[in-house]
């Protein structure tokens, strides 16, 4: 191959063997080596990453940095995730998802809640399972009864405590009920 006035049989530093022009050509000033074409990149400057064949400040959605890597290179992040900072862990995940401890899933755990950025955040007791924040109650520990969301002692007077420790109203005309078909006091007639 030419290179300058001298034929070699290969190209030196940051250039490529153009097999077509039989000549030494310069790779792109993104990349540190190229192959094949200028802008074909197998290594790059210690700034930049290797994604594919092209050398990137950052690398996109859906792969992180690896320096530990050589040449640096833009790796995969786990299924998934969005972002990520190593191939174990995931920053934020794509749509429909929530992010819990690092990992993408369709949902969060039981006892935890998924916040308004889509991260699993655990449910504050005396809560067992909440939705939307942490003291949004949707079912209590024992032996607290869940009454619009909170978590409470006992259900209110015209309330009755249901096999799932949830308050519902009582029958109309029912001052206190021990379900909804079983009155034990009634209201005073008007």
């Amino acid at each position: 191959f030419l290179d300058g006035t001298t034929c070699n049989p290969k190209c030196g530093r940051f250039k490529f063997a153009n097999t077509t022009t039989r000549e030494c050509n310069k790779c792109d000033s993104n990349c540190k080596a190229c192959s094949g074409s200028a802008t074909a990149c197998t290594a790059c400057y210690d700034d930049m990453y290797l994604d594919g064949s092209l050398c990137t400040a950052e690398c996109p959605a859906g792969k992180f940095p690896d320096s530990q890597s050589n040449p640096n290179r833009c790796r995969l992040c786990p299924e998934n995730c969005e972002t990520c900072g190593s191939p174990k862990e995931c920053f934020s995940c794509r749509t429909g998802l929530v992010l819990h401890k690092g990992k993408c899933l369709a949902k969060c755990l039981p006892t935890w809640y998924a916040d308004q950025a889509g991260v699993c955040q655990r449910c504050e007791s005396p809560c067992s399972t909440c939705v939307g924040n942490g003291t949004n109650c949707t079912a209590c520990e024992s032996p607290k009864v869940l009454v619009d969301g909170a978590c409470k002692d006992s259900c209110p007077m015209g309330q009755y405590n249901t096999r799932q420790r949830v308050c519902h109203p009582c029958p109309e005309g029912c001052l206190s009920c021990t379900s909804a078909a079983t009155c034990s006091a009634c209201e005073a007639p008007l």
